[in-house]
């Protein structure tokens, strides 16, 4: 992604809430909070610059792709499109093709049960998949009544370990975290009301002086 299309794409994402923000809006992400949440989608934050991690995520996305493939024999697909539903939207890193179909969409049209969720960290996942990272892919799923699965597919840096997940679709969950993120959009995003800071650098963002 080029400079242009990573700064159209950031802007776009300021229309909703995405996968990898509901953890966060949830108060259970290590990474962000509902105040980051909401200083960046009310344009209160400067501009997020790629880090060097943020980097080498996006080069090894492409890797554990293919470690998912030779694992488990299925081709999967890229799918670029950004889906919208009301104040929720999110990108899937992947599509799994269907057994016996040559693609996973056609014309932005998804025609898979399974997407592909692609992590790379230096933790060990002892109890599966952690809950900040199965909100995101219940939110994806949520996204596309068609799809029925999500495999996570994790490349731990640190023991050179890579596994995979199933995590499967539960329209319950997936009400709740709908709910609760437009109950959280009219609240802190339509009618600009500053979340309750959760930490020390929270209070340092929205009050600095």
């Amino acid at each position: 992604m080029n400079p242009e299309e990573r700064k159209a794409w950031l802007e776009e994402r300021k229309s909703g809430i995405g996968g990898s923000e509901v953890a966060a809006i949830l108060g259970l992400s290590p990474w962000a909070t509902p105040v980051t949440v909401w200083l960046d989608k009310t344009g209160r934050s400067a501009p997020k610059e790629e880090n060097e991690a943020m980097r080498i995520g996006t080069e090894l996305e492409d890797f554990v792709a293919r470690r998912y493939s030779q694992e488990t024999g299925n081709t999967v697909q890229r799918f670029t499109k950004m889906i919208h539903k009301g104040c929720m939207l999110g990108n899937f890193d992947r599509l799994v093709v269907p057994h016996g179909a040559k693609v996973a969409s056609h014309m932005g049209e998804i025609r898979t049960d399974t997407l592909l969720e692609c992590k790379t960290g230096s933790k060990e996942w002892d109890d599966g998949v952690p809950l900040y990272y199965q909100t995101q892919v219940l939110w994806y799923l949520g996204l596309e009544p068609k799809l029925l699965h999500a495999d996570v597919a994790y490349l731990n840096l640190n023991y050179k370990h890579f596994e995979i997940h199933r995590v499967e679709r539960d329209d319950e969950v997936i009400k709740t975290l709908q709910e609760r993120a437009q109950e959280w959009w009219v609240e802190h995003i339509v009618n600009d009301k500053i979340p309750e800071p959760m930490n020390e650098v929270d209070c340092k963002l929205l009050w600095a002086k």
